[in-house]
């Protein structure tokens, strides 16, 4: 039985405009001969960074030298489906990959794990990622109001999305698109951070902003590196993390009129460090869909629901 897949609501586009873009590469899986058993097995992010390296959080993460030495493998793509909720969800299947961000065909051959539900991660398959038109204003008008509303908001509250309210931000300001100078000026001011959804969508909507796409095609699938993941995953026991000394308790001090003035002082500082801590902390949670960049697997934004998708299988895929 496959497992429920936990991905945020109304992210998914319409089919007409999945379809149109997935029938470029046809809609037929890869044919995988592995026994269905193996294809099946399921691994965790912390051991695929203990195994063969590279961050835990990185879309593309870069793999060490010496583990590279290793296993020769620099190729691993990870999708996280709330945010990338077409990306291929059955091996071997097509998919398609949305950025905020345009760009060119992906070089080589992607070895490509989508994010089935918390920390777990299946390979899909090799891949071979390539550009495609981007949506339009028609197929963006068309998506629901839900859909749009949604995309407005993470765009917005996610790290992925501040050069696009950079950009919205500017040409409020400046009454046209930015250059990259004046882009950079609004970023590091921190002004983008003003932007609204609404905001957001309205550019969308005008035509301003673009939703970039990459079609996604499988053409291989790694037999031999399926069965090492079921040959190490079920062995492998993920290190303790390091527990936190505790604290030492200091005698009290008999409390003046002058140490409480300080005491409270301190306290102010204390919070606001914590405070600037926290924010650190939700801006390393963020999701971000550019390639090679930090895409962290779980993210502090909406509140994910676990709700059963239609998961589909090789024998009876998911029909647009």
């Amino acid at each position: 039985m496959w497992p429920k897949v936990k991905k945020k609501q109304n992210m998914e586009f319409d089919r007409d405009t999945v379809r149109e873009r997935l029938q470029v590469v046809g809609l037929d899986l890869f044919p995988i001969t592995l026994d269905k058993g193996s294809v099946d097995v399921m691994v965790s992010r912390d051991f695929m960074s203990g195994t063969y390296g590279g961050s835990m959080q990185a879309t593309c993460p870069s793999i060490g030298r010496e583990r590279f030495a290793e296993h020769g493998m620099n190729d691993f793509v990870y999708l996280h489906l709330d945010y990338q909720p077409m990306a291929p969800q059955v091996p071997g299947a097509p998919g398609l990959f949305f950025s905020t961000s345009g760009g060119n065909d992906w070089d080589g051959i992607q070895r490509v794990f989508t994010r089935i539900t918390s920390n777990t991660w299946q390979y899909m398959g090799m891949y071979s990622i390539k550009h495609s038109p981007s949506l339009t204003e028609e197929e963006w008008a068309v998506q629901t109001q839900k859909v749009r509303l949604t995309w407005g908001r993470e765009i917005c509250r996610q790290q992925w999305g501040g050069d696009v309210c950079g950009r919205v931000r500017a040409r409020k300001e400046l009454g046209r698109r930015p250059t990259k100078a004046e882009l950079q000026e609004v970023l590091e001011s921190g002004r983008h951070n003003n932007t609204t959804p609404e905001e957001v969508i309205a550019a969308y909507d005008r035509g301003d902003e673009h939703l970039s796409v990459w079609v996604m095609k499988c053409v291989a699938y790694d037999n031999a590196f399926q069965l090492q993941l079921c040959e190490k995953f079920p062995n492998w026991v993920a290190p303790q993390r390091k527990s936190r000394k505790p604290k030492t308790l200091k005698p009290k001090k008999e409390m003046t009129r002058g140490s409480a003035t300080k005491r409270k002082r301190e306290r102010s500082e204390s919070s606001d460090r914590v405070k600037a801590e926290s924010e650190e902390e939700e801006a390393e949670d963020e999701e971000t869909w550019e390639s090679g960049a930090e895409d962290k697997v779980d993210e502090s934004g909406m509140d994910v629901e676990s709700t059963y998708i239609p998961h589909g299988t090789r024998s009876r895929p998911i029909i647009l």
